[in-house]
């Protein structure tokens, strides 16, 4: 499935990877902006809006059961398993300034679902 990873602030939710209806690995990535919602006074008679999720570049290998974590403003994912349904080493990292995703050193063995804490796995 997709994993989910929340940013360090509790501001941005990142949403990566998972599986299509027909099975398939999927390189889609999407985010929702929680800080309006946090930012916004609760006030008797104001309806709550809330936020909504946008779609964000692609990453550029098809996965999931990946790893993920906050990082530098943005999300890495690390392994998980790919197009082909094996368990994948590479890794990658999501930069927003950019908006898109930049390959890092492949983990030196394939993993799925790797504990990931500050991107050390």
């Amino acid at each position: 499935g997709a994993t989910v990873v929340i940013s360090r602030a509790g501001r941005t939710v990142y949403s990566v990877g998972g599986l299509g209806l027909s099975g398939q690995a999927l390189a889609i990535t999407e985010s929702i902006a929680m800080g309006p919602a946090i930012d916004a006074p609760l006030t008797s008679g104001r309806r709550f809006s809330p936020p909504s999720w946008n779609s964000i570049s692609s990453m550029a290998t098809p996965r999931h059961l990946t790893s993920a974590t906050t990082f530098g403003g943005g999300v890495a994912v690390i392994g998980g398993k790919g197009p082909t349904f094996e368990a994948v080493s590479s890794a990658e990292i999501y930069e927003p300034s950019v908006g898109a995703w930049k390959a890092l050193p492949n983990i030196p063995a394939p993993r799925l679902r790797a504990a990931v804490v500050s991107a050390r796995i």
